[in-house]
Parts: structure tokens; C-alpha cells; sequence
């Protein structure tokens, strides 16, 4: 239960701060940072962890 809880967190903080940009709670800008956030530095580090973990059989 706890290890399901630590994948889907970050997932839904990254949908409610998305939400949070399209109603202008975190300013005007934030869209743009956070879109920035998720390419440079998210997903390249998601992709990273991934592939260091897997095996060769599931590569």
C-alpha cells in the first residue's frame, strides 16, 4: 500500500500544480516553468531511474 502511495503522489502533485497554473493560483509565469520543469528535468530523470533499475530482460 505505502509503495503505491509513493508512485501515485508525485503524479497527482504534477496534475494539481497543472490545475493550480490554469486557475493562475501560482502566477503567470508557472505554466511555462512547470512545463519546463517536467522536460529538463523530470522526465530525464524518470527515464534514467527506469533504465538503471531494469533488468535485461525487460529492456
Amino acid at each position: 500500500m505505502l509503495a503505491t502511495i509513493e508512485i501515485l503522489l508525485p503524479v497527482f502533485g504534477l496534475i494539481l500544480a497543472g490545475f493550480a497554473c490554469r486557475r493562475g493560483v501560482l502566477g503567470p509565469n508557472s505554466a511555462s516553468e512547470l512545463n519546463r520543469f517536467v522536460v529538463w528535468l523530470g522526465l530525464p530523470a524518470m527515464l534514467f531511474h527506469t533504465m538503471a533499475h531494469a533488468t535485461w530482460q525487460q529492456l
